[in-house]
């Protein structure tokens, strides 16, 4: 009871030093093993890292986070979004329902869900502060369709899941396309009934 305490303890003191995340975690784990279990606890941590980055499937996370910096350094996303209100125009919340298939997109192309809601809410907020959309839909449809990139493959974290756990990761994206796409017409829906 003693041990996790102190390990909160060591943690929290290293956040509140500056210590990034990544670097607060590892250490903490490196030293209570070694202490713990002394060599052993550090062979085996050493084995476990390097099973991990021998894994084949996690080199697509760096790939993935690479096109999500593309796509948010390009004029991709705003020449999308422009094209998606141009024809959802004449429809009540057109901008909002823009915000949300664009994400999807965006989510299909990169994966990683920063660069969906980075690029959207650089680029539809200030169109939907324009014309006068109510800040909950604005918000809500750009953070909803930028989250989509966790379940619409590639997703990063399906990767991750599927190397971690030994299971398919094809077939992880098999069951994400489907419910990504109903969600995409879940919200899509929930902005029709709710601006009219």
């Amino acid at each position: 009871m003693i041990l996790p305490m102190l390990m909160f303890v060591l943690l929290f003191g290293l956040f509140v030093c500056g210590v990034p995340i990544s670097f607060a975690l590892a250490s903490v784990a490196a030293s209570f093993a070694y202490f713990l279990w002394g060599t052993n606890g550090m062979m085996s941590l050493i084995q476990s890292t390097w099973g991990t980055m021998n894994n084949f499937t996690l080199m697509a996370v760096p790939l993935f986070v690479f096109m999500a910096m593309m796509l948010e350094k390009s004029t991709l996303v705003e020449d999308l979004y422009s094209a998606f209100y141009k024809w959802s125009g004449p429809v009540r919340g057109g901008l909002a329902m823009a915000s949300i298939v664009v994400g999807a997109i965006i989510s299909a192309v990169s994966g990683v869900v920063a660069a969906g809601i980075i690029g959207m809410g650089l680029i539809a907020l200030p169109q939907m502060d324009r014309y006068k959309y109510d800040r909950s839909i604005s918000l809500g449809s750009i953070l909803a369709g930028g989250t989509l990139g966790q379940l619409i493959p590639p997703s990063l974290n399906m990767i991750i899941y599927g190397a971690v756990c030994s299971v398919s990761v094809g077939g992880l994206f098999a069951s994400g396309i489907s419910s990504g796409l109903l969600l995409v017409v879940l919200y899509c829906l929930y902005i029709v009934v709710r601006c009219l």
